[in-house]
């Protein structure tokens, strides 16, 4: 069965002599696995529309038996890419190397989150616009860390900072504004909760403002948002505590995103 689609490329993966297992996330599919035959020859058809990155549009049929060269986890209906159209390269990712850092991250970020073959258009278009602010401009933890937050917004998994998880009070309506972030219970205790998780750790009243604009604020007007020095280290940490408490292992590209002096 042939089908065509929009679909952002994640990674790509040798098999073969000259094949790519590529993982993407597509408009109306979701996250997916394809083969692309033939694309690392010299003169392949594809040229660079499947670079990772790359925003395209796919023609693809499906395929019942995977490559005989996949792993057992893999041995389930993988599709076969036949056409291949860049409708935006986002080249600024791959020549820069912080951009490449942050595009990574986004990618990693993605394929560990999502769900195989779940459709979830909104992640989609979160990809594409964050993409482009890269390409664009500048301020890169900011865009980290927004895109962060939004991704786990649409995914459910986005913590509480309106009111204490403890008491269920209001932020807003405590006097004593002294706050904590606890991954265990998803959000921030007040100080009068904060026994409930011995480990929460502190977090400032200004950096709560800070995340509430950074999931808000229209993302062409966050290359302008300046974060406070301590604000910007507390929620590096509360963020990567966060998804470490979730996926029980630190993404591999926090690492590149350390030593390219983004984080």
């Amino acid at each position: 069965m042939l089908y065509k689609t929009r679909a952002i490329v994640l990674s790509s993966r040798d098999i073969k002599e000259a094949d790519s297992l590529l993982t993407l996330y597509s408009e109306d599919r979701g996250k997916m696995r394809a083969v692309a035959k033939g694309v690392r020859k010299t003169r392949s058809k594809f040229g660079s529309s499947l670079e990772p990155f790359t925003l395209a549009r796919l023609l693809l049929y499906r395929k019942g038996k995977p490559p005989a060269s996949f792993s057992p986890r893999e041995h389930s209906s993988i599709d076969i890419i036949t056409d291949a159209e860049i409708e935006r390269s986002f080249r600024k990712l791959r020549e820069s190397l912080t951009g490449f850092a942050c595009g990574n991250y986004y990618a990693e970020l993605v394929a560990e989150m999502a769900g195989e073959g779940e459709s979830n258009p909104a992640i989609f278009y979160l990809l594409c616009e964050f993409f482009r602010l890269i390409d664009v401009t500048g301020n890169l933890p900011v865009l980290i860390f927004s895109f962060t937050l939004r991704l786990l917004c649409i995914l459910g998994y986005y913590p509480e900072f309106n009111e204490c998880v403890g008491c269920r009070m209001e932020l807003k309506n405590i006097s004593v504004k002294n706050f904590f972030f606890s991954t265990e219970l998803g959000g921030i205790l007040c100080q009068h909760c904060r026994g409930k998780d011995s480990g929460a750790m502190a977090i400032q009243y200004p950096t709560l403002k800070y995340l509430k604009q950074l999931l808000k604020m229209e993302p062409a007007r966050l290359k302008n948002l300046k974060l406070l020095k301590k604000s910007k280290l507390e929620i590096e940490r509360l963020i990567l505590d966060y998804l470490f408490y979730y996926l029980e292992k630190e993404l591999k590209t926090v690492e590149f995103l350390r030593q390219t002096n983004i984080l």
